[in-house]
């Protein structure tokens, strides 16, 4: 057959002709904001940045999804005052998705087609979590409650005429 010169006919058509694609998304994690969730400054608009004693993060061996960044290194700034914590200062998970599909087409001696399709999203189930919960002096602060889909495969078979 065209893969294997000792295979048959009936072997080259079952293991012959299959093609494989996919597709691959890498994202370094999103940058995010840590905030109070009131007004403390006075200045008639909530969520307010707090004060920033320390770097925030926290050594990738030592992140969880119970504790995403060092959540001491924020506290409340002096009453009526503004915090001095940058917007976007700490970074979320990153991201990694595969989705692969296999397919395998014959023809039909009519001149009809069969098409066997397997498609699997997230193909790896590589767990890819959402962003930490950021706002200060709630039991959440600096946790992460959720997660990007399972994997899913499709089967599809098809006949076209």
């Amino acid at each position: 057959g065209r893969g294997a010169r000792d295979a048959g006919p009936w072997l080259d058509a079952l293991i012959g002709g299959w093609r494989l694609s996919g597709i691959t998304h890498f994202q370094d994690g999103t940058p995010f904001s840590v905030h109070q969730p009131g007004d403390c400054n006075n200045d008639g608009i909530s969520d307010d940045r707090p004060d920033r004693v320390g770097p925030g993060t926290l050594n990738s061996s030592l992140r969880s999804p119970d504790k995403w960044f060092e959540t001491s290194d924020f506290v409340d700034p002096e009453p009526y005052s503004f915090g001095n914590s940058g917007r976007n200062v700490l970074v979320g998970p990153s991201y990694a998705k595969w989705d692969i599909s296999v397919i395998k087409q014959k023809r039909i001696s009519d001149g009809s087609l069969i098409e066997f399709r397997v498609e699997l999203f997230y193909a790896f189930n590589q767990v890819n979590f959402d962003q930490p919960y950021p706002v200060m002096g709630t039991s959440s602060f600096g946790k992460i409650f959720g997660a990007s889909r399972a994997r899913e495969i499709e089967v599809a078979l098809r006949y076209s005429f």
